[in-house]
């Protein structure tokens, strides 16, 4: 049993875009881990909530992902 404070301190939310990956040490991009139309799970207070078009998005770095909810085909 979670209380309604609890509750509203993740979210869980569906990957529309991601970006090219941070540049390392040796000058190279790392990779991302998660791909357009991944489900992740996300602390509320990372990242910038915005709005557009009339729907919410947040724009958060990969590192602040609590996990990628891979679904089996």
């Amino acid at each position: 049993i979670m209380p309604d404070l609890a509750k509203e301190i993740n979210i869980f939310g569906k990957v529309i875009a991601v970006g090219p990956g941070l540049w390392n040490q040796s000058g190279t991009r790392n990779s991302m881990q998660c791909t357009v139309g991944d489900k992740v799970f996300f602390p509320k207070v990372m990242g910038k909530q915005v709005e557009f078009n009339d729907e919410e998005y947040y724009i958060i770095k990969e590192c602040e992902i609590l996990t990628i909810i891979k679904e089996s085909k």
